[in-house]
């Protein structure tokens, strides 16, 4: 076989045949997927059981005063959504929750469209956002913080195990409000180091956690990693 440089040579007429591809590359580009929203806020009230939906107060964006002018500005009010529960949300427990051991606690900490209740503390995740309203793809449990009076402490008896605490809410707070509760139960695991002060009855503290039901009662389960340690908010209040 004579090599193609032994049959062309220069000055020769050539005809070369080809075909165009009709899969051309497309050049068109192509817009990224617009990044999920988060609606960080309370739980104020579900319809349903299990909930099919539930109304979600969000706090607006916080608004700046020109720097020119002195004068406060007044917040304006938390937003009020209305968050749709599909088929495809899914509702996530925190980790450190999770992984509790699962005779540790009196009750089981859940989270689902059969658990949640008003007062607990959520971020949404959506696609959008139209006119106060979005369907959930997933709905996350947070910590929050509880407030109220000491009214009985019962020392873990065992390894492993949880001091309980019950607090009496203060009257007209969010949680008590919400949820028309007057007390809430608080498990703090005997594997935290509480302050060089440890709480006592009538102490008036804040427990930060996340809040779950018992059998109609409010339980919150301390998780100090996520919001700090016992904060006194100041002394009780005075006796009527």
């Amino acid at each position: 076989m004579k090599t193609i440089d032994r049959v062309l040579a220069v000055g020769m007429l050539v005809a070369i045949g080809a075909t165009l591809s009709a899969y051309a590359a497309d050049t068109t580009p192509v817009a990224p997927p617009a990044p999920p929203v988060l609606l960080f806020g309370y739980v104020t009230a579900v319809t349903g059981s299990p909930a099919t939906s539930f109304t979600e107060a969000v706090p607006p964006a916080p608004v700046l005063p020109p720097v020119a002018d002195a004068k406060p500005v007044t917040p304006p009010a938390p937003v009020s959504d209305t968050i749709a529960i599909a088929k495809a949300t899914t509702f996530t427990l925190p980790e450190s929750i999770a992984k509790l051991p699962a005779d540790s606690l009196p009750f089981t900490p859940s989270f689902s469209d059969a658990a949640i209740f008003a007062g607990q503390n959520v971020v949404v995740k959506t696609a959008e956002v139209t006119k106060d309203a979005a369907t959930a793809e997933d709905v996350a449990l947070l910590a929050q913080l509880v407030s109220g009076t000491i009214s009985k402490i019962t020392p873990s008896t065992a390894a492993g195990g949880f001091d309980v605490i019950d607090v009496t809410l203060v009257p007209d707070s969010l949680l008590a409000t919400l949820t028309g509760q007057k007390t809430v139960t608080v498990y703090i695991s005997d594997d935290i180091k509480l302050p060089a002060k440890a709480p006592a009855v009538t102490d008036v503290v804040s427990f930060g956690g996340y809040l779950f039901e018992d059998k109609g009662a409010l339980a919150l389960v301390v998780d100090f990693s996520v919001i700090g340690p016992i904060v006194p908010i100041g002394p009780p209040p005075p006796a009527k």
